[in-house]
């Protein structure tokens, strides 16, 4: 495209990085394609250069973060080029006063159920819950109720104005803290402490992916198998 009236290059800017604009003020303006770098807006490409008047890019290496615009599908890469969906985001608030949806361009929504919708608060020192703007709201029942605050090392357990409150255990009473590399468990101030046990006892960690599992300093540890175990 020639424009016949022009003063200087910046006349002939013709938004375009893979054309080099200059002006005759005779003949007009001139566009003549150039090898610059530039941005094809894909995020999935590098190295972007223009050729033959087109801005074009190499395909990016596999995993390569993008983004497709729906927060809906996850954090997404580059696979072979193409941005990819991810894994879902978990738009569930474990709130049973809220419906949970997902909205493409702002991601999780959480909006409130309607206002007197039993729910389940799961405290045994209220009663009669229900969902009030979202949370959900319950009576506190009579003080004195009994209840469990579900720690060994506690006696007494009874709900005060909607809360159970109790009495630490006296030091000494036996309990488990649930570490195979304690022992010896018993009662300190509320809390359940163990001895760390000998170094080398067996133990499991629950990870697949060690071998060996021993105690060290009262922690049970592995070491990892070899890559590749199935």
């Amino acid at each position: 495209m020639i424009i016949l009236t022009c003063q200087s290059n910046a006349d002939c800017n013709d938004g375009d990085p893979c054309t080099d604009d200059t002006c005759d003020p005779q003949n007009g303006c001139f566009h003549t394609n150039n090898t610059a770098s530039c941005d094809d807006g894909d995020a999935c490409t590098v190295n972007d250069t223009c050729n033959a008047g087109v801005c074009a890019g190499q395909t990016a290496p596999d995993g390569t973060a993008c983004d497709d615009g729906n927060a809906c599908d996850g954090g997404e890469t580059c696979q072979a080029g193409i941005c990819s969906p991810g894994t879902p985001p978990d738009c569930d608030d474990q709130n049973a006063c809220t419906t949970d949806s997902c909205d493409p361009l702002s991601g999780c929504q959480h909006t409130a159920v309607l206002d007197a919708t039993p729910c389940d608060d799961g405290n045994a020192c209220t009663t009669g819950e229900t969902c009030q703007t979202g949370v959900c709201t319950g009576q506190a029942v009579t003080d004195g109720s009994p209840c469990s605050d579900g720690n060994a090392c506690t006696v007494g357990d009874a709900c005060q104005a909607g809360a159970c409150v109790s009495t630490p255990a006296a030091d000494g009473t036996a309990c488990t803290d649930d570490n195979a590399c304690t022992i010896a468990d018993s009662c300190q101030s509320g809390t359940c402490v163990g001895t760390p046990a000998p170094d080398s006892t067996p133990c499991d960690d629950g990870a697949a992916c060690t071998t060996g599992d021993t105690c060290q300093g009262g922690t049970c540890t592995g070491t990892p198998v070899v890559n590749g175990t199935p």
